[in-house]
C-alpha cells in the first residue's frame, strides 16, 4: 500500500483508508480483481498539504476543485506541473514524486489510491499517458460522483460490499471523466476551426484580439491562454501567418505593388508588413517575388 500523508486534516476534510486485508478480499472477487479503491479523501483549502514519495505501489488520482498547487515527478528528467481548478492528475505506481498545495491559494481536492491492474488503459484514454495532468474543468458530474462514493463509506463504514461498490463507482467516475475530456477536446477543436474560418473571412482587415475572443465567447485573457495551450502559439501569430500565406499568393499571381498587397491584407504600415513577412518566410516580400 502507498504511504499516506500524515498531514493534519483541516476542518471539513476527511481521509478514509481501507484495511489492507479487506482490499485483498475484494481483489479476490471477479468484480474487484482488477480495480480496488484503497483510500478516499477530500481536503478543503488544504494549506500546508504536501507529500514526498520515493516509492509506491498504487495509482494516485487527484481532482482539483479550487486553488493551486504543484506536482513534481522526480524520476529522470525531473518535471514540475502547475496545478489549478479543474485539473485531474494521475501518478501511476513506481513513479517517485512530490506534490504540495499553494501557500497563498491552497487547493481543495478529491483524491483516491487505486490497486488497479487494468488502470493503464483508462489512464491513457484520459490522455494522461505522457503527461500526468489534464484539465477537464470543474464538473458537477464528477463532484456528485465523488461525494456519493465518500458518503457511502462515511455513513456505512468499510465492509466487503461497501468497498466493492465504492471501487465500481470510482471506475465509473473515471469513465465519466474520459467522456467529459473527449467532449472538451471536440468542443476545443470546433472552437479552433470556427476561429480560423473567422480569420480567413477577415484576412483583409485588422482584427483586434478582443473581437477574436468574442467569437469564442471568452475574455481576452482566457482566450489567449486557451488558444496558446491548444495550439502552441498565440492567436495573433496564427492570424499573421494566414496573412503572410495570402500575401505569398498575391506576390506570385498578381502584379500589385507590395504596398497595395500589404494594404489589402490590413497592414497600414509597409515596414511592419515587411517585418512580419520576413519573420514568417525568412525573406523580404521583394526578395520572395524575385525568387
Amino acid at each position: 500500500m502507498s504511504e499516506t500523508s500524515e498531514w493534519p486534516l483541516p476542518e471539513g476534510s476527511y481521509r478514509l483508508v481501507a484495511p489492507p486485508g479487506l482490499c485483498q478480499d475484494v481483489q479476490g472477487h471477479p468484480l474487484g480483481q482488477h480495480f480496488v479503491v484503497s483510500l478516499l479523501c477530500y481536503y478543503h483549502e488544504a494549506w500546508g498539504h504536501s507529500m514526498i514519495r520515493t516509492t509506491h505501489d498504487e495509482h494516485l488520482v487527484v481532482y482539483v476543485l479550487r486553488g493551486k498547487g504543484q506536482l513534481c515527478l522526480t524520476n529522470e528528467p525531473e518535471v514540475t506541473y502547475e496545478l489549478g481548478a479543474g485539473d485531474l492528475w494521475w501518478v501511476p505506481p513506481n513513479i517517485p514524486h512530490h506534490y504540495r498545495s499553494s501557500e497563498t491559494t491552497p487547493w481543495t481536492v478529491y483524491g483516491t489510491h487505486l490497486r488497479a491492474n487494468d488502470a493503464e488503459a483508462l489512464r491513457h484514454l484520459l490522455g494522461l499517458g505522457e503527461k500526468p495532468v489534464r484539465n477537464i474543468g470543474v464538473r458537477t458530474e464528477l463532484i456528485d460522483s465523488f461525494e456519493a462514493i465518500l458518503m457511502g463509506i462515511r455513513q456505512n463504514g468499510f465492509s466487503f460490499s461497501t468497498l466493492l461498490l465504492a471501487s465500481m463507482r470510482m471506475r465509473a467516475l473515471l469513465t465519466v471523466a474520459y467522456v467529459l475530456a473527449a467532449q472538451n477536446q471536440e468542443s476545443d477543436q470546433l472552437m479552433i476551426e470556427n476561429l480560423h474560418a473567422f480569420m480567413r473571412l477577415n484576412i483583409h482587415r485588422r482584427v483586434p484580439l478582443e473581437e477574436m475572443a468574442e467569437q469564442c465567447h471568452l475574455s481576452k485573457y482566457h482566450f489567449i491562454r486557451k488558444y496558446k495551450k491548444l495550439t502552441g502559439r498565440t492567436p495573433m501569430q496564427k492570424f499573421q501567418q494566414m496573412k503572410v500565406e495570402a500575401a505569398c499568393q498575391l506576390l506570385d499571381k498578381s502584379h500589385d505593388s507590395i504596398s497595395r498587397i500589404a494594404d489589402s491584407l490590413g497592414f497600414q504600415d509597409n515596414l511592419y508588413f515587411s517585418r512580419v513577412f520576413t519573420s514568417v518566410m525568412g525573406v523580404s516580400p521583394s526578395r520572395f517575388r524575385t525568387k
